[in-house]
């Protein structure tokens, strides 16, 4: 969502407690670096001030967010082996009432690191809907402390009050309601999916049509642009045709 790109910025970042301003929220970034000696304003990650259960890392979406995982690493240190080995997670809409994710009646308890660099991903069963999202470490190395960096995976709701994405949207009466779009509506369509889901689809463009008009291709894939082994070919969706109306 924007951790490790700066797309979500410092005062979308809170903590319970810190160990000092530069092991703050704002430095538990995926894949955020230390300098070669400890530093009081730019460290590794972010460390908590006490060494308890209660402890958490918080971001503010700052809009209804589709929450579908975290990825975790340690804290990048010359000095240092500090990293959570499990924790849980919290989603609020008001950052006061928090449902934690569950495994039917228990609470769901996820893996994190075993060393401090190698991120780990962790996906949750069923997406959760919410503007804040709290990671919650529950342990730890017993050489180090509670500190981490991390990455949020989802995708922003659409937004009700955006006009261009109900200009948009669209609406069925029945399940056969089929619609014709214009070339153009399509194009503006592919760009609104793609602003709103950045992290799972990318927008390619692949020749011209007969009629001359460019074919572009959306593909939605949990890493797009990136073939790994092992993996189903992503979902592509290609429009480009001829616009009745001239467009």
């Amino acid at each position: 969502m924007g951790m490790e790109t700066l797309k979500i910025d410092d005062f979308q970042l809170h903590a319970s407690t810190i160990k000092r301003y530069g092991l703050g929220a704002h430095r538990g970034r995926l894949n955020i670096q230390a300098g070669l000696y400890e530093d009081d304003l730019y460290d590794g990650g972010w460390c908590a001030g006490r060494e308890d259960p209660l402890q958490w890392l918080e971001v503010d979406a700052r809009r209804l967010t589709k929450f579908t995982g975290v990825v975790s690493q340690g804290r990048s240190s010359l000095w240092s082996s500090d990293w959570v080995t499990s924790y849980k997670v919290m989603v609020s809409n008001d950052s006061h009432t928090w449902v934690t994710l569950r495994n039917g009646s228990h609470d769901l308890i996820f893996t994190g690191n075993r060393e401090k660099e190698i991120p780990v991903r962790n996906v949750f069963p069923t997406p959760m809907v919410g503007r804040y999202l709290r990671i919650n470490p529950r342990s730890w190395y017993g050489g180090g402390t509670i500190c981490m960096r991390a990455e949020i995976l989802g995708c922003p709701m659409p937004d009700p009050n955006n006009y261009y994405h109900r200009r948009n949207e669209v609406t069925t009466t029945d399940n056969l309601d089929f619609r014709h779009h214009s070339y153009k509506d399509m194009r503006q369509l592919m760009k609104v999916v793609n602003d709103m889901c950045p992290n799972i689809t990318r927008i390619y463009n692949i020749g011209k049509s007969h009629n001359g008009l460019k074919l572009y291709a959306i593909e939605i894939s949990d890493n797009p642009g990136e073939h790994e082994v092992g993996e189903d070919t992503p979902a592509f969706l290609t429009w480009g045709y001829k616009d009745p109306n001239g467009a």
